[in-house]
């Protein structure tokens, strides 16, 4: 319908128009369930991490701290191996060390040591005059397992 040139529109109802109650600009329970869940997964992978890399870093030191201690253990009776004069099995995981200390112009310093595992325990001590020193692997898991036992050939006296 043209009007002196002009072209007349009609305008359409528009029928896409929304009641007043749906168009609140809220979340459905859906989408509040949905993020919810990610946030839920997000925090547990980050403690998951957390917690393994910290019973990772635990078991590490306490790794460490084994090996620490046995190398001190090892090196301190290979010290006093190497300067014995006399080595001998008192009794079960006990033995009795005649080492050199020092050497003087009356001749050489010989000291006893005495090294004894307690069976019931995990513990070596090492007895030297009145000093004791002691090495404890009772705290370390069972499966940190080693035999103390010097072997050494038997020399008839």
């Amino acid at each position: 319908m043209k009007e002196g040139g002009k072209a007349l529109f009609i305008k359409k109802a528009n029928t896409t128009e929304k009641n007043s109650s749906t168009t609140n600009k809220g979340y459905t329970l859906i989408e509040i369930i949905v993020v919810a869940a990610i946030i839920t997964i997000a925090i547990s992978s980050w403690l998951f991490v957390t917690v393994s890399t910290e019973r990772l870093g635990k078991k590490e030191d306490l790794n460490q701290e084994y090996y620490r201690l046995l190398i001190k253990l090892q090196s301190t009776l290979r010290r006093d191996i190497r300067s014995a004069t006399k080595i001998q099995l008192e009794s079960y995981n006990e033995y009795m060390l005649d080492v050199i200390k020092s050497v003087s112009l009356e001749g050489p310093v010989i000291h006893k040591i005495r090294y004894k595992k307690i069976s019931t325990r995990r513990v070596i001590h090492r007895i030297e005059n009145d000093k004791i020193t002691v090495w404890d692997f009772s705290q370390f898991p069972k499966s940190k397992k080693f035999t103390f036992e010097l072997v050494f050939p038997v020399t008839a006296d």
